[in-house]
């Protein structure tokens, strides 16, 4: 009997340490995309083709969202009272779908969508001015926000990769019911290390909280 409650408390520990661990893989993911973007030194204004092409650890990194907006030229929310948005629901990507291809092989990319999703927009929401409470609060006027990952494509070769990213965003409130498509791509020029690609799939979910977070502040 004892031998059994050692053996279970071992095996709650290491269960502990593997869920720990993740999650601060996880922090370090946010931080790092986080970081990245901060050190784009000289900024554009998003209707700046330039604003749309960066270098990013040596490499060239061109989307269809500007990583090097200046932050006050970013959809600061303009409306006259305080807009408050509650993140109800975030759908990950079916697992099957995330893949990444090449010429010969393909590679799953062990990431949760959904939780890189979730951070980046409250993150994004916060930018612009825009509150993120914790439940409805009984208040028919607070936009709630869901979000369904719906497609991923990524191949890349020797020197390149391309990825594209689709979802739908719901969102809910006594004046709004809506469901709006979002699509978002990146391209890297010289990419050649594999290991990168969890990397740069978060940058492109962050590209997606950005479009996400432009469409409710325009609300």
């Amino acid at each position: 009997m004892i031998k059994k409650i050692f053996l279970l408390a071992i095996a709650l520990f290491f269960s502990a340490c593997a869920v720990a661990t993740k999650n601060s893989a996880k922090n370090q993911g946010v931080i790092r995309v986080n970081e990245v973007v901060k050190i784009q030194t000289q900024c554009y204004n998003p209707s700046d083709s330039k604003a749309y092409e960066a270098k990013i650890q040596g490499l060239t990194y061109v989307s269809d969202v500007g990583l090097k907006y200046c932050a006050n030229k970013r959809t600061v929310d303009k409306s006259p009272s305080l807009k408050k948005v509650y993140i109800h629901r975030i759908y990950d990507l079916d697992e099957n779908k995330k893949i990444s291809m090449s010429e010969k092989t393909s590679y799953y990319i062990d990431e949760n969508f959904n939780y890189y999703f979730y951070v980046f927009l409250k993150q994004e929401l916060h930018n612009r001015g825009i509150v993120v409470v914790e439940n409805v609060q009984d208040s028919p006027y607070i936009l709630k926000i869901n979000l369904s990952f719906t497609d991923f494509y990524s191949r890349f070769n020797s020197n390149s990769l391309y990825s594209a990213i689709k979802g739908q965003l719901e969102i809910q409130n006594i004046n709004n019911n809506k469901k709006i498509g979002i699509k978002t791509k990146q391209e890297i020029r010289g990419f050649n290390k594999v290991n990168e690609l969890p990397f740069y799939t978060q940058l492109l979910i962050k590209q997606m909280a950005n479009k996400a977070a432009d469409i409710i502040s325009s609300l």
